[in-house]
């Protein structure tokens, strides 16, 4: 949801927002977006065409991958770019290089952990970076709130970064 929180207030960007469920859609709306889908319910591609005339939109920043990505890859407007973030659909999803080629779109990957913003993950001499700092630096006194979408134990958490930093 910082995604959205970004994009809507500090870019003021027009943000559709998709997500899994109608309490994300709503969360989603709240932080910014002007409109969400829930693509558990409507497929994500024939939404995102009704909401912007058949035009499409110029970016998706992706986060979930599986089917989801492959519909917001086709939801993109002619010249325009997917960012892939993460997978946390835990499907890694392909791209069809022919829709890059006949849309003229780009497909970008940021890691974040390389960047800095896991700790201990950056890439060898990679400054450390973080995500609230670059934004503060762009624009000063912006404030970008977390929103909480799943709680662990104490345990449990330990569990979680140690799966995630182990390389």
């Amino acid at each position: 949801m910082s995604f959205v929180d970004v994009a809507a207030n500090v870019l003021k960007a027009k943000v559709i927002a998709a997500a899994g469920s109608d309490s994300k859609c709503r969360l989603a709306i709240q932080k910014g977006a002007v409109e969400s889908v829930n693509y558990s319910e409507a497929s994500l591609k024939e939404e995102v065409k009704k909401l912007t005339a058949n035009k499409g939109v110029d970016v998706v920043i992706d986060t979930v991958g599986g089917d989801i990505f492959k519909q917001a890859l086709h939801s993109l407007a002619f010249e325009c770019r997917i960012v892939v973030v993460g997978f946390a659909g835990g499907t890694i999803p392909s791209i069809p290089a022919n829709i890059l080629l006949l849309k003229n779109i780009s497909a970008l990957g940021i890691f974040w952990g390389r960047c800095g913003g896991v700790r201990g993950r950056r890439a060898r001499g990679a400054p450390r970076v973080e995500l609230r700092d670059l934004f503060e630096a762009a624009v000063p006194g912006v404030v970008v709130k977390v929103a909480l979408m799943k709680q662990f134990a104490f345990i449990q958490l330990c569990d979680e970064v140690a799966a995630e930093c182990a390389i």
